[in-house]
């Protein structure tokens, strides 16, 4: 992407771009880990990805402002990486974007830890 965005002579900021890159990898990961927590199995997850696909395409500010709807649009990792390549302001957002997705990561990994900690203290009693 970056080695494109450098031919094409589209970007003037190239360590920008780098950083925009990285962080939309952070966000990526951690945007899929998410979904992969909350889902909790390999198979559903199998069935949902063609629907979370084709809302991310829907909600995707390359092809659609959806003006009153930035929130939603704010959600996905797309949004963040393509506003930061033009406003360095939203690499800050990207890397809050990358800090509250660890924290839900965990948070569902937590939660779904609760049912398993109950059973193993009804064992021991």
């Amino acid at each position: 992407s970056a080695v494109s965005l450098a031919v094409t002579g589209v970007t003037s900021y190239p360590l920008r771009e780098i950083a925009s890159l990285l962080l939309f990898c952070l966000t990526t990961a951690l945007f899929c880990t998410l979904i992969m927590r909350v889902v909790g199995s390999g198979r559903l997850l199998a069935v949902l990805t063609p629907v979370i696909v084709i809302g991310l395409f829907a909600i995707s500010p390359i092809f659609f402002d959806l003006g009153t709807l930035k929130t939603v649009q704010a959600l996905t990792p797309t949004y963040h990486y393509l506003l930061s390549t033009y406003n360095p302001s939203y690499l800050l957002s990207s890397a809050l974007y990358v800090l509250a997705a660890a924290v839900l990561c965990e948070a569902v990994r937590l939660v779904k830890a609760i049912p398993e900690r109950v059973r193993s203290r009804r064992t021991a009693v």
